[in-house]
């Protein structure tokens, strides 16, 4: 027995240049922890971001997160960035029912840095966002193959019943059926429910189709239906996921320890089968060689992923014989037996110190130099020359030497080409111990709790840390779910691997031999995430993605040619308050950078170019502006709605969401002149995509859309204005408190709406923050004259829609935001003063988002960096009134800003809700120094 360890020269420079490699290209991982698994569209998402490096301490690369949501098409529909210090974050994603429509998506979270290792490291949550509907259909669905999905593999059955959420049958009810995959419909069909409310069909699966996409939409048809008061529309409409997976159609994958078979040496195998679903599939088979003789077998997979051992000899080729869970079986091709290669075998078996290692090698090799290196948190923990002269090599590694979590053995040839690779899993038992004790014993509703926490080390020693802790209604939430992982799960392994792990949660949940054996399995068959070994061997790669340490604005300012200018005096200017103006000049090779940016939630910045005479000037101004990851790869599964196959939990939160709906109508409508649900019944609301309204997309007195535009044409829009379609425009002096006498003399020719001088705001920004008077006596035409030119110049092809904020109740927010402060002081004198202004707005917002009047100014840029998401405080009601606050919330607490001191101790207290139930308390966090933990406890008022 051969005891690895002894580092020569060839291995030495080896592990130093890969340690070089980690650190010049440091590992970052994101984990959110959030509040509850799935949410309303009218919700907010509370969440903590741990950033931290491959040691799963607080990491040194990045100081601003982006988090995404990210719809069933891959469309992001809402995007924002989080300031992070030490390696935390906390805030929260607002939804907007008007952008955030029902259905599936996925929140995703990752750095600028970490694109460079692909999307497969990042952050990744699937959702479920439903709406607020006391209307809505229930559905019980099974979708099943046919009997003659065997001999045809074509046809699929769905049974479906309807049910109303009082549990009776939707009897003989005329619908619009459609099979749809994504955008794509394959079948569209009338059909009627039966008396027990009960949808029965066969339908022939299209040979291009994706069947595990597959979904079934039924819309109600029947005419003269009394509108639902929730959502406004007789048309009810349910999307069915049918999560079709024929046995035929199941993907099965064979994958050697070490990467692969080679003749004569015994090689571990490992199998994964996937449904058409994505889901794992149970199977079990024999393996036979090409001469028909049977060599191994296999089964008792976990989640589809298993083992076996294998003996492949010269000359042969391998068919595993797979039968499923049906009956059905089918043949797969094994890879390709090589005639001389190496084959790696490591074995971390749980309960022993050390883990077993075996190399062989066919004689072609022998004597061959090979490298072993074994990394570990972001770092080289083993590494050692290998001889094969002997055909074989067995020792054992001291897993002291490996941190908790995920361990890469690499098996190198002397050029350094990487020729082998197995990861395993090593568990010191060291997470963080966190323990939660409960003031009282007992409680009731509406109760006070106080919650003393107390974290320790293995050794049962104090740890200070930073904690997260969500409070969650059983009632209303299913909050503890081996489908989620939890910071531990994710950091320590699936943080590490490509491709979607399901339960994560069961490898660490339920420890024994046999979880240990399925979590063996699971690492034989999923890839590392990380870089290529080409670019950490190679000292001159530079990542395509820079680490972003901080909110700033940076770029270069060139010549037209592209040559740099050095010294050149930058500006910039917010264009919304608060004010900021910072100035700096061009380094040699014509960068700038602004730092130490003011906490502004929606900035728009002005970047501005003087000459060394401080006069403007035109240049090439190119600002570093953050590209975000691409989406098309994305696949968002087919979790089902909250009404189909629902349970009392699911049930529940709906219902508490439309009493929680009702309470705030009447909060908002205290005079009961309506309800914000009504008003959408009564008249459509137009939304403008990408407004940027304060008020909210839509929220205007008159609202111009898409298809408004499209009829404009390729008029400009003082044309459009002139035209009518805007109602009260038109032209006068201001201000309107002026004498006649004085009109000529004191006033000033402007545009109006009704009696308000307009003001236009383009992509958020305000058009005046452009104008300056070409002398200090403003002309009285002057100001008309400049905004007259961008009327005349943009057109109605650059616009995507215009929303009018003439009412006050639109118009309040706008004037302590644009106004300049003696503007803003004017319109709040008295009426009867002649000076006296009233402004109503246009937001414009154009297709580009960025303005089209900025593509004719010269020597400025408008930058427009995503919204920041700064933390809000997540209210704590004390129970002394009854309104919507204090209903029955699904997330009873939330705090993200825990802290043990140097005790390890620290305390949190809240209250419970108004109504007997129980709670799930998930407490997690980490102490920035390479240890993380998760505690789970439940109490119940009574």
């Amino acid at each position: 027995m051969v005891v690895y360890g002894q580092k020569s020269a060839p291995v030495t420079t080896l592990a130093g240049t890969i340690d070089s490699g980690l650190l010049r290209l440091p590992t970052e991982k994101v984990y959110l922890h959030l509040d509850r698994p799935y949410y309303n569209n009218t919700d907010t998402i509370w969440l903590k971001a741990y950033v931290l490096d491959g040691g799963l301490e607080n990491s040194k690369q990045s100081g601003l997160l982006y988090t995404e949501l990210v719809n069933d098409t891959g469309k992001v529909v809402l995007r924002q960035s989080m300031p992070v210090m030490l390696g935390l974050s906390w805030g929260q994603m607002i939804l907007d029912e008007k952008l955030v429509a029902e259905g599936n998506y996925t929140l995703r979270a990752y750095t600028n840095w970490m694109q460079n290792t692909g999307q497969e490291s990042f952050f990744t949550r699937q959702l479920y966002i439903s709406k607020a509907d006391e209307q809505t259909w229930l559905v019980k669905t099974s979708p099943k193959p046919s009997p003659k999905e065997r001999a045809l593999k074509e046809d699929a059955e769905v049974l479906v019943q309807i049910i109303d959420q009082a549990g009776s049958p939707v009897r003989l009810r005329e619908m619009q059926l459609r099979i749809m995959e994504g955008d794509k419909t394959w079948l569209r069909e009338k059909m009627q429910t039966d008396i027990d409310g009960k949808l029965s069909f066969n339908f022939a699966i299209p040979p291009k189709a994706n069947a595990g996409r597959l979904v079934l939409l039924a819309e109600d048809i029947r005419k003269g239906e009394v509108s639902s008061s929730m959502t406004g529309s007789a048309n009810k409409r349910l999307a069915i996921p049918l999560n079709i997976a024929r046995s035929s159609y199941t993907d099965v994958q064979f994958m050697p320890e070490g990467g692969q078979l080679v003749a004569g040496l015994t090689s571990r195998v490992g199998f994964k089968a996937v449904g058409e679903n994505g889901k794992g599939v149970d199977i079990t088979g024999v393996v036979v060689s090409n001469t028909g003789s049977e060599v191994s077998s296999f089964g008792g997979s976990y989640k589809g992923i298993g083992s076996f051992t294998l003996s492949p000899a010269a000359g042969e080729t391998y068919t595993a014989k797979v039968t499923f869970t049906d009956g059905s079986t089918k043949s797969y091709a094994l890879p390709i037996v090589k005639p001389s290669g190496v084959v790696l075998a490591v074995a971390a078996i749980p309960g022993r110190d050390s883990i077993l290692v075996s190399v062989q090698g066919t004689a072609a090799i022998s004597g061959s130099p090979f490298s072993l290196v074994g990394q570990s948190g972001g770092r080289v923990c083993y590494a050692s020359n290998i001889s094969l002269s002997k055909g074989t090599l067995t020792g054992k590694i001291a897993k002291s030497r490996f941190p908790t979590g995920i361990t890469r053995f690499t098996l190198f040839s002397d050029s350094r080409q990487p020729v082998a690779e197995r990861l395993v899993f090593i568990d010191h038992q060291d997470n963080l111990r966190i323990r939660v004790t409960p003031d009282k014993s007992s409680y009731q509703p509406k109760d006070s709790i106080t919650l003393n926490i107390q974290v320790t080390d293995k050794e049962n020693n104090p740890v200070q840390g930073s904690f997260s802790l969500a409070v969650t209604d059983n009632s209303q939430v299913k909050a503890d779910s081996s489908n989620v992982a939890d910071i531990s799960s994710y950091m320590l392994l699936t943080g590490n691997l490509k491709g979607d792990i399901e339960e994560p949660g069961h490898y660490f949940a339920a420890a024994g031999p046999g979880t240990e054996q399925q979590l063996d399995n699971l690492l034989l068959t999923q890839g590392w995430v990380g870089y290529d070994w080409k670019d950490i061997f190679d000292k001159a790669y530079t990542p395509k993605f820079k680490a972003e340490k901080e909110i700033e604005v940076t770029g270069t300012i060139s010549r037209v040619s592209g040559k740099p200018l050095a010294g050149i005096p930058v500006s910039l200017l917010s264009t919304k308050k608060p004010s900021l103006f910072m100035d700096t000049v061009t380094n040699a090779e014509g960068r700038f950078a602004f730092r130490n940016l003011p906490r502004i939630d929606t900035a728009a910045f002005m970047v501005q170019l003087k000459d060394n005479k401080r006069r403007m000037f035109e240049a090439q101004i190119k600002v570093d502006e953050f590209t975000p990851a691409e989406t098309k790869s994305l696949q968002v599964p087919n979790n089902n709605p909250w009404y189909v196959n629902s349970d009392s939990t699911l049930l529940n939160y709906n219902k508490q969401n439309i009493a929680m709906q009702k309470e705030l109508d009447k909060l908002n409508f205290p005079d009961g002149g309506g309800t914000r649900l009504k008003e959408v019944v009564i008249k459509a609301k137009k939304v403008v995509k990408g407004s940027k309204n304060l008020n909210g997309a839509g929220n205007a007195d008159q609202v111009l859309d898409e298809e408004d535009m499209k009829k404009a044409g390729k008029t400009t829009l003082l044309q459009m204005l002139n035209n009518g379609v805007i109602k009260g425009f038109g032209e006068t002096f201001f201000p309107l408190g002026l004498k006649a006498s004085e009109k000529l003399e004191f006033g000033k020719w402007n545009f109006k709406i009704f009696d308000k001088k307009l003001r236009l705001i383009i992509d958020g920004v305000d058009l005046n923050f452009l104008y300056s008077p070409m002398q200090d006596a403003e002309g009285q035409y002057e100001e008309y004259n400049f905004v007259k030119t961008y009327l005349e110049q943009i057109t109605a092809e650059d616009v995507k829609g215009i929303e009018v904020l003439y009412n006050n109740n639109y118009g309040n927010k706008y004037g302590p935001v644009y106004l300049k402060p003696q503007e803003y002081i004017a319109t709040t004198i008295p009426r009867s003063n002649p000076n006296y202004m009233a402004y109503a707005y246009l937001e414009i917002t154009t297709w580009s988002g960025f303005g089209t009047f900025m593509k004719r100014t010269h020597g400025r840029y408008l930058y427009r960096p995503l919204p920041v998401s700064w933390p809000k405080q997540f209210y704590k009601p004390k129970y002394s009134v009854n309104t919507a606050a204090f209903l029955q919330r699904p997330t009873t607490y939330w705090e993200p800003g825990i802290t043990t001191d140097a005790s390890g101790k620290a305390a949190v207290t809240f209250y419970t809700g108004p109504k007997p139930t129980g709670y799930t308390l998930i407490i997690q966090g980490s102490d920035l120094s390479g240890a993380v933990g998760r505690y789970l406890k439940r109490l119940s008022t009574k």
